[in-house]
């Protein structure tokens, strides 16, 4: 059986992913990839030796796209099962087209949602990404939000949506990390945000939390990532008198992952996240996580109290709260890492390899 994956561009995560799926399910994967630049985020990213890769080109430049692409209807003759990864490229629509005309397979992969965007409205837009979506034969989506998305707005059959678990490698991280599992004592409480700084991220809501906390004097901060707010968020953090400190974007994976090692715990602020693989990140290496319920993993990944908290996202007050709480709890000796670790550990490329698996027995 032939399998194509027809995607934006490379990512460390992606290609992790379809590598297991290989191994459990012995497809011929080929993933064709439809960004004019393969590459995004400065990423580290080597090419797999498990399937095969293309660079799809095509006429007429639209953005980081074209508007019509070479070779699509050879590419849809030469394999059986597509997986299309978005709506939004004029190839997405053109690979469907001959999907369906030559009765092939298609699966919708979704990567995830904001909970913010669960309710569509009824918009030009709506009903073009409805006619796409409606046509799938198969989804592979991310988490709760994800099916929630799918059946409330577009009537999808509950019984043909199949979590993607995309994740990251959680065994890898646990491995780099697991040496700093237990605190340095008489060690400040360091709290790692990790991801591009810009502005709906939110990072100025965790330095003004940190503030209001009163004990900030027991803090010191980490931001590891570079963005448009990046100097904003720096003088921000002086002028609150913050021990913070900044690390530049880190391509390479191992070398971010020994970071996450060095803290105690995880914020993500954001107010629009499909999902927030940093959090997967941040429970491989056994931390407890606060995030907003904004962010597409809150439902699946964080359990309130036992790994960590969400809060409502632009909460400044409330977001003090939880650092407030996490703090006493580590500092109590409450095994909140261990916790979302445990979470995590089910939550891996091989899970997500056995759902295909399944997802592909029921759609042929």
């Amino acid at each position: 059986m032939k399998v194509a994956f027809i995607t934006y561009s490379m990512a460390p995560y992606r290609t992790k992913q379809f590598e297991e799926i290989v191994k459990i399910n012995h497809f011929d994967l080929s993933v064709y990839y439809i960004g004019r630049s393969v590459k995004t985020r400065d990423w580290k990213v080597e090419n797999s030796k498990l399937f095969k890769e293309y660079h799809l080109t095509g006429y007429f430049k639209l953005g980081n796209h074209y508007l019509l692409y070479k070779d699509v209807k050879r590419v849809v003759l030469e394999n059986d099962i597509f997986l299309l990864g978005g709506y939004n490229s004029t190839a997405m629509f053109i690979f469907l087209f001959y999907i369906k005309k030559y009765h092939k397979k298609a699966i919708f992969v979704m990567d995830g949602i904001s909970p913010k965007k669960l309710a569509e409205s009824s918009s030009i837009k709506f009903l073009v990404k409805s006619k796409f979506i409606r046509r799938m034969d198969g989804y592979f989506v991310n988490g709760q939000v994800s099916r929630k998305y799918l059946i409330k707005n577009f009537d999808v059959n509950p019984d043909m949506i199949f979590n993607q678990y995309l994740t990251v490698d959680v065994d890898r991280i646990n491995a780099l990390t697991a040496q700093n599992i237990k605190r340095e004592i008489n060690k400040k409480f360091l709290i790692l945000y990790s991801g591009r700084i810009l502005p709906r991220k939110r990072v100025s809501d965790f330095l003004k939390a940190a503030n209001l906390t009163g004990i900030k004097n027991n803090i010191s901060i980490l931001i590891v990532g570079s963005g448009s707010e990046k100097s904003n968020i720096q003088q921000l953090g002086e002028s609150l008198n913050l021990d913070i400190s900044f690390i530049p974007f880190i391509k390479n994976q191992d070398d971010l992952f020994k970071t996450y090692g060095r803290a105690d715990c995880l914020v993500l602020p954001s107010d629009d996240d499909p999902w927030g693989l940093v959090v997967n990140e941040a429970e491989a290496a056994h931390l407890p996580v606060i995030v907003s319920d904004a962010c597409g993993c809150a439902l699946d990944l964080v359990k309130s109290g036992i790994n960590g908290y969400t809060y409502e996202s632009k909460n400044v007050n409330e977001l003090s709260e939880k650092i407030i709480q996490v703090y006493n709890a580590v500092e109590n000796g409450t095994k909140m890492g261990a916790e979302s670790f445990k979470i995590i550990s089910k939550w891996k490329f091989s899970d997500s390899a056995h759902s295909f698996k399944e997802l592909i027995n029921e759609i042929i």
